[in-house]
């Protein structure tokens, strides 16, 4: 797998360039400002791009809005590429920005990267046209106060799975976790399936979609 490391310098951007290959994974770019960014990602597109929410856009210092906006171009001329940011905010106006995106995005807290190997785990989630957000941002966004909710027909139950499928469990995971059987949670989430409306198409992942609805649904 093919990434663009996208940071401005400094200790997480060495540590991302060094340990990833020792991941399987191939670092084909690396750039400090967004102008960089898009100059590789036109050039030679990854299958994902990990991106620092605030870099300078050309010259330091850096720009809050930089990141979204290099996200944003990414999306509109290379939408097969994943996006993964990686920040030290969890602001949740940011998150909802990452998650307008569609489908192939994430956003993990860099406080939170402790284990390589769940790092890349996320970023193959994202290049496989994944959502995955850090587990403490999905608390925060659980609890936003929302109106004309689509999930209000949802029982505790298929909410408490969807909840953890927000989070990138698996069925067999959140079997095991709620000590049902998984042919109950495959039934738990086709119920959701039909409740939010989504229905079988090859074009779109599901899980996805369904994960993309109760995340994003506001506003609060």
């Amino acid at each position: 797998m093919r990434v663009i490391v996208a940071e401005d310098g400094g200790l997480f951007h060495d540590y991302l360039v060094t340990t990833l290959p020792q991941h399987g994974l191939t670092v084909i770019g690396q750039a400090k400002t967004t102008a960089e960014l898009m100059t590789l990602v036109h050039k030679d597109p990854p299958d994902v791009v990990t991106l620092d929410m605030m870099m300078p856009r050309q010259r330091a210092p850096a720009d809050r809005a930089a990141g979204m906006d290099a996200a944003r171009e990414i999306r509109a001329s290379h939408p097969e590429v994943g996006i993964l940011m990686l920040s030290n905010h969890g602001e949740l106006s940011w998150v909802e920005a990452v998650l307008a995106l569609g489908n192939g995005v994430g956003y993990q807290l860099k406080d939170r990267v402790d284990d390589m190997s769940a790092l890349v785990q996320i970023i193959r989630t994202v290049a496989s046209g994944g959502v995955r957000l850090d587990e403490t941002l999905v608390s925060d966004l659980i609890r936003r106060p929302r109106i004309n909710d689509p999930l209000a027909d949802l029982l505790p139950r298929e909410r408490q799975v969807l909840t953890l499928m927000a989070k990138g469990w698996s069925n067999s995971a959140i079997a095991w976790n709620l000590n049902y059987s998984v042919k109950v949670i495959e039934e738990v989430v086709s119920a959701i399936y039909r409740k939010l409306d989504i229905h079988p198409d090859d074009g779109i992942n599901k899980r996805v979609q369904a994960v993309l609805a109760f995340l994003r649904w506001g506003p609060q």
